[in-house]
């Protein structure tokens, strides 16, 4: 009889510990998390260079290179020593073991190797990836000038680019056409 308990005290051990895979296992994040993690502009940039991820792991040193050359706005090639070094502490110590603890990513530490999970995509309506920059701002730099005209077209355009919706290009061009309109007006 004791043989049958004890079956029976390994087969709730056993639920017990799969229902608390399934409670650790997240379909969402809170939205409190998602903004916690967004928070930093250098996660941000991780996040979204793991969103555009061709293949899958990534290399921490890729990660941190890409990052880095972000930051700096340089190439990989131009980065220096410590340029790449600054980043890659920061994300190995911080932000990735961060994205880890949420459930965003598999961080294998030890390995230098990041797997994203089914998590990630969340963070998708809030980072502009290079697929959807390339996608929309066509349509964002034609709908920009269309719709401002030049009398108050800067100040359109920017409060359209501090929204998210028109380039730095996009203004740009609105305020040299603004200052010839000037120029022009004030001859």
């Amino acid at each position: 009889m004791s043989a049958t308990t004890t079956t029976i005290d390994d087969e709730d051990v056993s639920a017990q510990a799969d229902a608390e895979n399934d409670v650790d296992e997240q379909s969402t994040l809170e939205k409190d998390e998602l903004f916690h993690l967004l928070k930093s502009e250098r996660r941000r940039r991780a996040l979204r260079y793991l969103l555009d991820a061709e293949s899958e792991p990534v290399r921490m040193r890729t990660l941190a290179e890409a990052v880095a050359a972000e930051e700096y706005d340089k190439s990989v090639d131009q980065l220096h020593t410590d340029e790449r070094q600054r980043v890659y502490i920061t994300l190995y110590q911080s932000h990735l073991p961060q994205l880890d603890r949420a459930g965003v990513i598999d961080y294998n530490q030890s390995r230098g190797q990041i797997t994203t999970t089914p998590l990630i995509d969340e963070f998708e309506d809030y980072l502009e990836t290079t697929t959807r920059t390339e996608s929309s701002s066509s349509t964002n730099d034609s709908l920009v000038p269309a719709l401002s005209g030049f009398g108050g077209g800067g100040m359109v355009a920017i409060l359209l680019q501090a929204a998210g919706v028109a380039s730095t290009f996009v203004v740009g061009v609105l305020a040299v056409a603004m200052l010839s309109a000037l120029a022009i007006s004030t001859r």
